[in-house]
C-alpha cells in the first residue's frame, strides 16, 4: 500500500512517475520480443509485467518463471536505466516473489 507521504510526492511529481512506468513498460514489450515466443506468450508475459497486482496472485510456478524473465530484463537494462525504472521494477519484482494466493484464502 501506498502511504500518503508517497502519494503527495507522486502527484507533485506531475505524473512523471507515469511516463516512467509506459517506458519500461514500452522497453519491457520491445525486449519481450524478442525471445520468440508465440503471441498468446508475449501477451501473457506483457499483461503480467504491466499489473502487477494481477501477477501478485499467479500461482507460484508462474511468478517464479515471471521473476526469471524480469531478472533477465533488468540484466538487459544498463546501469542508468535500471535506477531511472527501479521503483517500478521493483513493484514487478515483489508481486512475482509474492505470496501467491490459493483458494483457503477466500
Amino acid at each position: 500500500p501506498m502511504s500518503w507521504d508517497d502519494f503527495t510526492a507522486e502527484a507533485a511529481s506531475g505524473g512523471a512517475h507515469l511516463a516512467l512506468a509506459r517506458e519500461v513498460k514500452a522497453l519491457f514489450a520491445s525486449w519481450v520480443a524478442t525471445l520468440g515466443k508465440s503471441a498468446r506468450a508475449v501477451t501473457l508475459i506483457t499483461g503480467s509485467f504491466n499489473d502487477p497486482a494481477r501477477l501478485a496472485t499467479a500461482d507460484t510456478d508462474y511468478r517464479e518463471k515471471m521473476a526469471g524473465y524480469l531478472l533477465d530484463f533488468v540484466d538487459s537494462l544498463s546501469d542508468d536505466q535500471q535506477a531511472t525504472y527501479g521503483k517500478y521494477l521493483t513493484k514487478v519484482s515483489d508481486a512475482a516473489t509474492a505470496e501467491g494466493v490459493t483458494a483457503d484464502d477466500i
